[in-house]
């Protein structure tokens, strides 16, 4: 896996740490 996959990874759990942030509102 590339330094491109991993930052691809963490922007993905980063977009799903805010959503969930959200629902959780």
């Amino acid at each position: 896996v590339g330094k491109s996959g991993v930052t691809a990874s963490v922007a993905a759990s980063f977009v799903e740490s805010l959503e969930a942030n959200e629902l959780l509102k």
